[in-house]
C-alpha cells in the first residue's frame, strides 16, 4: 500500500469516526407514523432491478398519502421513474457537481425514515447520504468482514440497523429485509411481467424492427448476449457461436442479439463472426425500455450475470451461463410460471460451460 492510499484510508476512517461520535447520541426510537421515506439505490442496473420487489412491497405499505423518494444510478432513473411513477426520483451522477446538488437536495427536505439498500457490505457514498437526510431513523446493514473496521460507526449511522446477512441469499430478499425493518407485516411482491405499456417510442422502434427483419407469430425467437465487457463473467464469442451452429438454421428461428451500453467495440466483433448467418440479428438500439420490449416477444434469452439478464428475467425466461458469482445470490428472479436455469461449473469459470448443455436445455425449451 503507498504512503498516500494509507494516508487516504486513515484520513477516511478519522472522518467516519468524526461523524459516528456526532451523531452517537441520538435516540434510536422508531415514529408511530412514517410519512415520507428516502430510498437509496445509486447502483448498477442488476441491483436495481433486484430490488424492485421489495421497493414495491415499500410502496404498497406506505399508501398513496406517503411521500417516497428514491435515488437511483443514471443508468436506472428512466427505469425507475416507469417502474414506480408514484415516487420522487433524484439521479445520483458521479461528478462532483452533481453530487453536491443532491447532498443540497436531501439536506433541505424532511424524512421520517431513510432506506440504504447499498449499505451491504458498507459504502460511505450512501453513508453519507443518510447522514446528510437528517433522518431520525436510518436503516442499513451494519459492516463487517473486509468492511468490520466501520462496524462501530455503521451502528450509529444506521440507528436502526441490521447485522449484515449471509452473503448467498437473494439480493431480493436482502433489499426485503430492510424493509422489513419499517414495516414488519410487509409481504414480499414478485415483479409482474405485464406492468403496463412500456414508452411508445420503444414499441414503435421494436415493431418497425421485427417488421424489417419478418418475424411472425410462428417464430421462434432466441435472443442472446454475446457482448458482456466483464471477463469473468462472461461465455465467450466462440461458444455463442457454437450454439448458434448447433441450433442451425432450423426452420422459423430467428436469433436477435441484445447489447449493453459500452458493448459497441464486442457487438462489431460479433456481428463480423456472424455475419454469414441470415437469422442472426442485431437489435438497433442498448436502450433499457427497447431491450424489454423486444424481449417480451423472445422465447427465452442465452446470456451471462449482467443487468441485461435481471431486466429481461420479467419477461422472458432465462438460460445464464454463471462465472464466480453465487446463483443463490445473483441469480435471476423466477416468476409466477417461469423457472429460469443457470449452468455453473465447479472451477467457477464460464467458459468450462459446454455450448452442448446450453444447446440441449434450448432445444428442449424451443423445439
Amino acid at each position: 500500500m503507498s504512503p498516500l492510499h494509507s494516508f487516504e484510508k486513515k484520513f477516511k476512517k478519522l472522518f467516519w469516526d468524526l461523524i459516528g461520535w456526532i451523531i452517537s447520541a441520538e435516540k434510536k426510537t422508531m415514529p408511530p407514523k412514517i410519512r415520507s421515506v428516502l430510498v437509496l439505490r445509486p447502483d448498477r442496473l442488476g441491483d436495481f432491478v433486484l430490488s424492485v420487489p421489495a421497493l414495491s412491497a415499500l410502496q404498497k405499505n406506505l399508501g398513496s398519502s406517503t411521500q417516497w423518494t428514491l435515488v437511483a444510478g443514471r443508468p436506472n432513473a428512466d427505469l425507475a421513474k416507469f417502474y414506480f411513477p408514484q415516487a420522487r426520483v433524484w439521479v445520483f451522477k458521479k461528478n462532483i457537481f452533481s453530487r453536491v446538488d443532491l447532498w443540497f437536495k436531501i439536506l433541505l427536505n424532511s424524512f421520517d425514515a431513510v432506506v440504504d439498500l447499498h449499505s451491504y457490505p458498507f459504502s460511505t457514498t450512501t453513508a453519507l447520504l443518510s447522514v446528510l437526510s437528517g433522518s431520525p431513523v436510518r436503516i442499513g446493514f451494519w459492516a463487517k468482514g473486509d468492511f468490520r473496521e466501520y462496524k462501530d460507526v455503521s451502528e450509529r449511522i444506521f440507528n436502526q440497523g441490521i447485522e449484515a446477512p449471509s452473503e448467498n441469499i437473494s439480493e431480493v430478499q436482502k433489499s426485503f429485509i430492510l424493509i422489513k425493518k419499517i414495516f414488519p407485516k410487509a409481504k414480499l411482491i414478485a415483479t409482474k411481467a405485464n406492468f403496463g405499456p412500456l414508452p411508445q417510442r420503444a414499441i414503435t422502434e421494436i415493431q418497425n424492427f421485427y417488421s424489417q427483419i419478418g418475424i411472425s407469430s410462428k417464430d421462434k425467437v432466441l435472443g442472446i448476449h454475446p457482448t458482456l465487457q466483464k471477463k469473468d463473467n462472461r461465455w465467450s464469442q466462440k461458444n455463442y457461436l457454437d450454439l448458434i451452429r448447433k441450433l442451425g438454421s432450423r426452420t422459423g428461428l430467428k436469433i436477435i442479439v441484445l447489447h449493453g451500453k459500452g458493448e459497441d467495440k464486442e457487438l462489431r466483433k460479433f456481428e463480423k463472426q456472424t455475419a454469414d448467418f441470415p437469422h442472426v440479428f442485431t437489435l438497433p438500439s442498448d436502450d433499457l425500455f427497447s431491450i424489454l420490449e423486444a424481449a417480451k416477444r423472445f422465447d427465452a434469452l442465452v446470456c451471462n450475470d449482467s443487468g441485461l439478464m435481471h431486466l429481461c428475467s420479467w419477461v422472458t425466461r432465462i438460460f445464464a451461463v454463471f462465472g464466480p458469482s453465487d446463483p443463490r445470490r445473483w441469480g435471476p428472479q423466477n416468476r409466477l410460471g417461469v423457472k429460469h436455469r443457470v449452468f455453473q461449473s465447479n472451477d467457477g469459470l464460464c467458459d468450462s460451460v459446454k455450448p452442448q448443455e446450453v444447446f440441449l436445455a434450448v432445444k428442449r425449451e424451443l423445439f
